[in-house]
């Protein structure tokens, strides 16, 4: 829209031409004291056609244009921000999804080697050379790490979710 502001200025300076048409009919009556009524019927018909040329406006022309110009230039600017936020966003979204799956990574290892000592655990106490104190810690590991498991899962979806957002593979509407 600023470009095209550029162009309606650009056009003030160049030459107008016009064309306007009449056509008039009528009737007249003369009528002087005691002479008798002179009257007539005219018609008139006719086209017009003119040019106007700009000669000088004391610069508000070039001002118009000037101020044209400005309007995309700040427009652009305008726009280089945005695409430059844009771009801060889908990196920052890129970023955190990439931690938020490496800690989903680490997460399941943990629930892994949580398992294993929990089972170790269980199976030393069944076999009478452990406590129920170290399988009850065992379990309490296993249940942190499974906890641990799900919220990096949980991060790791509102992370792409995020991600996709920023690349507007989906909109704020069908998000709701």
């Amino acid at each position: 829209a600023a470009e095209h502001s550029v162009d309606a200025a650009k056009a003030d300076f160049l030459p107008k031409v016009y064309l306007a048409g009449f056509a008039a009919a009528g009737n007249r009556n003369l009528d002087v004291g005691n002479l008798s009524v002179l009257s007539g019927r005219a018609n008139a018909n006719g086209v017009i056609v003119g040019i106007s040329m700009p000669i000088f406006d004391g610069g508000l022309r070039s001002s118009r244009l000037q101020e044209a110009r400005d309007r995309v230039q700040a427009s652009q600017m305008a726009l280089s921000k945005l695409r430059m936020e844009a771009m801060r966003q889908i990196v920052v979204a890129s970023t955190t999804l990439e931690t938020a799956l490496e800690a989903h990574d680490a997460a399941s290892s943990l629930e892994n080697t949580a398992s294993v000592t929990y089972d170790a655990a269980l199976d030393a106490y069944r076999h009478g050379v452990g406590t129920v104190t170290v399988a009850t810690e065992a379990a309490n590991g296993l249940l942190a790490a499974r906890s641990a498991r799900a919220d990096a899962y949980s991060a790791a979806m509102t992370a792409a979710a995020t991600l996709a957002f920023s690349l507007g593979r989906i909109d704020a509407d069908s998000a709701q």
